[in-house]
């Protein structure tokens, strides 16, 4: 048995999806965490600030602009707009509607922004300002790769 598990753990040592996994998740709770107070989560705040640079804009757009999936794009956004935080225009279908702050989106986005800036530091303390650095170039060039 003892050799069965050295074999299965020789295969995930080092494995980049489960650590890169790890780190989302403990990075997203830390975000979770301070933004909780604002009602709103990290991931919700990324998609209100995409929608901000590129808005409107075509919610199947966002999905490989935000490296995310139909699905989970769908359901943060009808969180957002049920909030009052995002409009969605009419359109062709679902995924061809404008997407488009409305201005409680972008009070909140100017709420959010030093509780995100103060969060930024602390995990880039937590990090270490190489492993940061490194981490937003990895993300950049598999962004580019995909």
């Amino acid at each position: 048995m003892a050799r069965q598990d050295k074999e299965v753990s020789s295969c995930y040592m080092g494995c980049l999806a489960t650590s890169g996994r790890k780190i989302e998740r403990t990075i997203a709770r830390i975000y979770d965490d301070a933004l909780r107070p604002l009602g709103v989560k990290a991931t919700q705040v990324s998609l209100l600030v995409h929608v901000g640079l590129m808005g409107p804009v075509a919610a199947k757009d966002l999905v490989p602009a935000m490296s995310i999936d139909q699905t989970t794009l769908s359901r943060n956004l009808e969180k957002l707009e049920a909030g009052g935080l995002v409009a969605i225009d009419e359109g062709d279908d679902r995924r061809t509607r404008p997407v488009s702050l409305t201005p409680a989106g972008r009070k909140l986005l100017r709420e959010v922004r030093p509780v995100w800036e103060r969060t930024q530091d602390r995990v880039r303390e937590l990090l270490g300002a190489d492993v940061a650095e490194t981490l937003v170039l990895a993300a950049e060039r598999l962004g580019r790769g995909t």
